[in-house]
């Protein structure tokens, strides 16, 4: 019994990783989703012991126990399972699961017996209504204490506002003055009942207000402002003037109005728009001291406000209070504008502080440096409302760090760019020269390591890198140079572990303020490496002439500024007769284009200034020879050198003389032609035989009994009749192929879906026949000749009609699409799909072959030139069709043809 529990809870099974063949993608994504499921497995018990400690009323907490236990065990298995991917305990694994499974099951009938009784417990909404019920009565009762609580509250608050508040009747008496209104005036509210409101007005402006009290009384309004857009002066009781602001309301009650006026002290208002007055001048006056244009943001409506400044940097001669975020983004330089709308996205939506140099071309077209930045005030939710910002014009920094930086590079180019060693050596007091620093040219040319050399005399460096002789003789040099104060050049042999080079060494003294030398530039050059690469250049040059005088094509650079051919090769001489001083010595090279072409001439020549780097622009033209022929070439140009601007300052082309090849292009279209015509005559003289060989033999096969021919004769008669019918149609099926392919077209822009209603009515009787179904998914117009689409539709649909599988019904669905092939042109592809016989896809390419069958002409009769004339339909429209299938599952018919402006296009260019 203890073995078979020690064998049961064995871990020498194999783990379960040698089934992952120990591939780390495919176990660790096991361990990985296990760990995610088992952390998911154990958040859920404890959201539950949550949810129990929140609800001690809940009566069924037992079964939040089980649920949690169950849930619990489940996550356990899961990690069990990552143990056994390196231990193979599986007896353990198997206990865990089945605790697991009495677990689940007990939680199951469980739930199964609790749960008619958590079907009794009420609803939300029974809940809902007899609690608005109770809370309605209780709301009944409040609303009848309010009522009489309403007119104590209302002359309490009268007397609370803190604005002056008074009803009048319909004379202008006082009948009621709260506390506010009364300290304003100086008055005791007593004082005021019984009072005209005109005691508190200027007398200057009473008549004019009784005026405007009674066209208020007499309209229709039910308030209004007082000298609205002014300031109304009110008397105090000891005769001091404030100014207020007065504002009216008239209500009726029991037959007679009552007028209430709101009376609101305008003292501190006034003195606060002074001190903003103030301020914003101020503000005006710093802004325009600092020379920064602010800015203000809001997001919300997407305006913004400048400072005069700020019109200023981008080129405005005047304000303009309407501006937009988006007005602003147009006069960043492209090149920035999608760093700087980065940089903003960023700052609105992750926080990260907004500060940014960018350059913006002003309204007159001038390119200027700014640098922008800002902060946004957030909304209550995290969202920004308002963004606050300055710019600053840095056009003058920048051009001073560009030269800086311009000159620093270029003495850094100097130092570590040049093919010369450099070298540095610093002078002590006592006269003694160390090297301090070292280019990279050093080291690759001498093989000498700087680090090791740092620090250390000329006469260090023997015996490890030089002799001990060679190592005094450039002491000495050093020395002259230190003693002599003066710049020297020489030329000297130095030995590098056993390799004798020459070098040109050049020293250059610094003096301090002490005319002292402090420091040696010293720079070297490898003579014996410089001749030889001389050499090497030489021969090279020499190499690349003659493979460029030696091409079969003729080769030349244009300058685009100056319109003149800067270099031709012998090609190019040999082919048009031209030398470089003949094309030098004209000035309008389009003279020599023909006539015809010179628009083609210049629009390829812009084609090629806006052309990608390394993108090859080609072209058919005709040239005008020296000897006054014009010749047909043929070219491939592309830029060959831009400006510091990236404009296209010089053209290279090469181009071949096609001349002889239009000649045998047209002399094999004409050949074409007459082809043509001699099978469509051919194909025309022998229908007329034919229809009398078919005639004939059909009588005598209707004439003839069978019983009066032998079963041979009456087979050979039947074959002549059955010879002499596909004959007929291989000879119909030709002169349609002929017409397809010498028809002109006549293109519109037609509904699909018109042309396969077209192609439904002629192979009605097919479709009926056959039980099929001919669908049409998508459709749209299509740019083709009405009549020789609808002729290839019926092809294509008759073919799928009669290969179809005998115990499946016919469908043919119809789609049309638009496509981008690989070099990005767009197509309209219509896809024809059915599900008939299909093929073998490796058959695809033969099946638009003429004559070409996959099936025996005994089980599907044909001429075979139904594809082939598909295919030439589609070609003469310019476009492609190909075919997929899969056999007894169906095929796939894919045609693209060109959209109407990319047709239009090529038959202009043609």
């Amino acid at each position: 019994m203890i073995d078979a529990l020690l064998q049961f809870f064995s871990e020498e099974y194999m783990p379960h990783g040698h089934c992952y063949l120990w591939r780390p993608d495919i176990l660790w994504t096991h361990v990985v989703s296990d760990t995610v499921i088992a952390i998911a497995y154990f958040s859920i018990p404890l959201g539950l012991v949550y949810l129990k400690k929140k609800r001690s009323d809940f009566q069924f907490s037992w079964l939040l126990v089980l649920f949690s236990s169950f849930i619990l065990l489940c996550g356990l298995t899961h990690v069990y399972s990552i143990y056994n991917i390196w231990v193979g305990s599986y007896g353990g694994q198997g206990l865990l699961k089945a605790i697991t499974a009495l677990a689940s099951i007990s939680t199951a009938f469980a739930l199964i017996h609790v749960l008619p009784k958590v079907a009794t417990i009420p609803t939300t909404e029974e809940l809902t209504e007899a609690r608005d019920s109770a809370n309605q009565e209780t709301i009944r009762r409040i609303q009848l204490e309010a009522a009489h609580r309403e007119e104590a509250h209302l002359r309490d608050a009268t007397n609370a506002s803190p604005v002056g508040l008074l009803v009048s009747d319909e004379q202008g008496n006082i009948t009621l003055a709260n506390n506010a209104l009364a300290e304003l005036f100086g008055y005791d509210a007593s004082e005021l009942n019984g009072q005209s409101i005109n005691i508190l007005i200027d007398k200057e402006a009473t008549q004019h207000h009784d005026k405007l009290v009674a066209q208020f009384l007499k309209s229709e309004e039910t308030s209004r402002v007082m000298a609205s857009g002014r300031v109304v002066s009110g008397v105090r009781k000891d005769g001091a003037k404030i100014p207020i602001d007065i504002r009216l309301a008239k209500r009726e009650s029991e037959g007679e109005i009552h007028i209430f006026a709101a009376v609101t002290d305008l003292s501190e208002k006034l003195a606060t728009q002074e001190e903003i007055r103030e301020a914003n001048m101020r503000f005006e006056r710093i802004t325009k001291a600092t020379q920064e244009g602010l800015w203000e943001w809001n997001i919300e409506t997407n305006t913004m406000w400048w400072s005069t400044i700020a019109w200023q940097l981008l080129g405005y001669k005047e304000t303009n209070s309407h501006a937009s975020m988006d007005q602003w983004l147009t006069h960043l330089r492209s090149d920035f504008r999608h760093s700087i709308n980065t940089a903003l996205q960023d700052h609105l939506q992750r926080g990260l502080p907004f500060d940014e140099e960018c350059v913006v071309t002003t309204l007159s077209g001038e390119e200027r440096w700014i640098h922008i930045f800002g902060n946004s005030v957030y909304d209550k939710s995290g969202q920004p409302i308002v963004m606050s910002g300055a710019m600053q014009d840095i056009q003058l920094r920048k051009d001073m760090e560009l030269v800086l930086r311009e000159k620093s590079q270029f003495l850094e180019s100097i130092f570590q760019g040049t093919s010369y060693s450099v070298f540095v050596l610093d002078a002590d007091k006592q006269g003694t020269l160390r090297y301090s620093a070292f280019n990279n040219a050093v080291e690759q040319l001498t093989g000498i390591a700087a680090a090791e050399c740092l620090g250390k005399r000329p006469l260090d460096l023997a015996p490890d890198y030089v002799p001990e002789k060679t190592a005094q003789e450039i002491q000495s040099r050093y020395n002259l140079c230190y003693m002599s104060k003066r710049p020297s050049s020489y030329v000297e042999a130095i030995e590098f572990k056993g390799r004798v080079t020459w070098w040109k060494t050049a020293l250059f003294p610094l003096l301090d303020n002490e005319n002292r030398v402090y420091r040696i530039i010293g720079s070297s050059t490898d003579i014996t490496d410089l001749k030889h690469a001389e050499q090497k250049l030489t021969d090279r040059e020499s190499f690349l002439k003659n493979v460029v005088d030696l091409s079969i094509s003729g080769l030349y650079i244009f300058n685009l500024k100056t319109n003149t051919n800067t270099f031709i090769n012998n090609q190019y001489t040999r082919i048009t007769g031209y030398t470089l001083e003949d094309l030098s010595s004209k000035s309008d090279l389009m003279q020599y284009f023909h006539p015809d072409e010179q628009q083609l001439i210049i629009d390829h020549v812009e084609r090629v200034l806006v052309s990608r780097e390394g993108e090859v622009q080609e072209l058919e033209y005709r040239f005008k020879h020296k000897n006054g022929r014009w010749i047909w070439c043929r070219s491939f140009d592309a830029v060959f050198s831009r400006g510091e601007d990236g404009k296209p300052i010089e053209m290279i082309g090469t181009f071949i003389d096609v001349t002889s090849i239009k000649e045998y292009a047209r002399r094999l279209e004409k050949s074409n032609e007459e082809l043509e015509r001699f099978v469509y005559v051919a194909s025309h003289d022998l229908q007329e035989p034919l229809r009398k060989v078919i005639a004939f033999s059909s009588h005598l096969e209707s004439n003839i009994k069978r019983e009066q021919l032998s079963d041979e004769d009456w087979f050979v008669l039947g074959r002549i009749v059955d010879g002499a019918s596909r004959m007929r149609d291989l000879i119909t099926d030709m002169l349609r192929l002929s017409h397809v392919t010498k028809a002109e077209l006549k293109l519109e822009e037609v509904e699909l879906e018109n042309m396969v209603e077209s192609t439904r009515d002629v192979l009605a009787a097919e479709i009926l026949e056959t039980h099929a179904s001919v669908e049409l998914r998508y459709s749209q117009k299509v740019y083709v000749d009405r009549s020789l689409f609808i002729q290839l539709l019926q092809n294509l649909v008759g073919n799928a009609l009669k290969y179809r599988r005998p115990e499946v019904r016919p469908r043919v669905v119809i789609e049309v699409i638009d496509y981008i092939d690989e070099s990005g042109e767009v197509f309209d592809q219509v896809v024809i799909s059915d599900n008939g016989l299909g093929f073998d896809n490796s058959q695809a390419s033969d099946i638009f072959r003429p004559f070409k069958r996959l099936v025996t002409r005994a089980t599907h009769p044909g001429s075979g030139i139904g594809l082939a004339i598909c295919e030439q339909i589609v070609k003469a429209h310019r476009g492609n069709i190909t075919a997929e299938g899969r056999p007894n599952v169906g095929a796939r018919i894919y045609i693209n043809l060109p959209k109407k402006n990319i047709l239009l296009e090529t038959q202009a260019s043609v």
